[in-house]
């Protein structure tokens, strides 16, 4: 676990009361970029839990490596700035709370992006396999008190394309058009001398099977519900080794890499989420964080 700086936060109890309590936080940066996820933990081990209010959602921490923890995921396309988290902690009776402050880089500005031409029946087609996953994910039900470190989807690991490449598909000269992020991490999955011998991919960590697919762009698709609001997305798979509602393990066989849906090489591309779906974040700087 990578933590950074400790900011010592004064916590004055509301209403007025006769002690005032300090809390301390671990934080794992103060100044992110777009994409990034930080990573408030309480400094003590106190099990009583505390929550974070941040871009007007709220928050409950879970134990994360025995300590009180929060995961606060910034979506790629967040405006670039700085905001104010606000922490909350229950004292007997009453609420305690205080503000701290972080500053988000820019790292992904906005692009113009038209997709290629389809039949419009198979746009249809794709927009419903999508919209179904959104749907999916956003309807996760799976809550936890506390969580277990991480670990990676595929060994040995070899990253064959970063979160956030840009990915264009006109070119004028020497000027590209036409581009889009890549929103997720490729990782090599098929270490033999042709490439060609797919390996196991494996779940990041313990959760439910939200959805198994087999989609136009995705390939075959496995979802997991990891919990709060978190997921893991693993496409292009040529096996599905899990079926919907199982109950899986950190580090459980789930499938097998491939090279099925929109791609013509065996690899795996993992998507992470946070808050239901609606926070795209970076998976190499995500399990950097999580994986001790």
């Amino acid at each position: 676990m990578k933590i950074g700086h400790i900011l010592s936060l004064l916590i004055l109890v509301t209403p007025t009361t006769a002690f005032a309590e300090t809390l301390r936080f671990d934080l794992s940066e103060k100044i992110l970029s777009q994409g990034d996820v930080l990573i408030i933990r309480r400094v003590d081990k106190s099990t009583d839990s505390f929550r974070v209010l941040f871009s007007s959602r709220q928050y409950e921490s879970f134990i994360f490596g025995k300590k009180q923890t929060v995961f606060l995921g910034m979506h790629y396309q967040i405006r670039p700035g700085t905001y104010s988290v606000l922490t909350e902690y229950s004292v007997t009776d009453s609420t305690a709370s205080s503000r701290f402050v972080i500053k988000i880089r820019e790292l992904y500005p906005k692009l113009k992006y038209a997709p290629p031409k389809r039949t419009e029946a198979d746009q249809k087609k794709i927009n419903e396999q999508q919209e179904h996953k959104v749907d999916t994910i956003s309807k996760m039900a799976l809550l936890v008190s506390s969580r277990t470190y991480f670990s990676q989807p595929v060994t040995p690991i070899k990253v064959n394309a970063s979160f956030g490449e840009k990915r264009c598909r006109d070119k004028y000269l020497w000027k590209k058009f036409n581009c889009r992020y890549h929103l997720g991490t490729d990782y090599r999955a098929a270490f033999d001398e042709n490439h060609s011998r797919p390996v196991a991919v494996h779940s990041i960590n313990s959760g439910v099977v939200a959805m198994t697919a087999s989609n136009e762009i995705d390939g075959n698709v496995i979802v997991v519900d990891h919990g709060n609001g978190l997921s893991s997305e693993y496409l292009h798979l040529s096996k599905i080794m899990v079926k919907i509602g199982d109950s899986i393990s950190r580090g459980q066989k789930i499938g097998i890499a491939g090279k099925t849906g929109s791609t013509d090489a065996i690899h795996l591309h993992l998507t992470i989420k946070m808050d239901y779906g609606k926070t795209l974040i970076d998976p190499q700087k995500f399990l950097n964080k999580v994986i001790p």
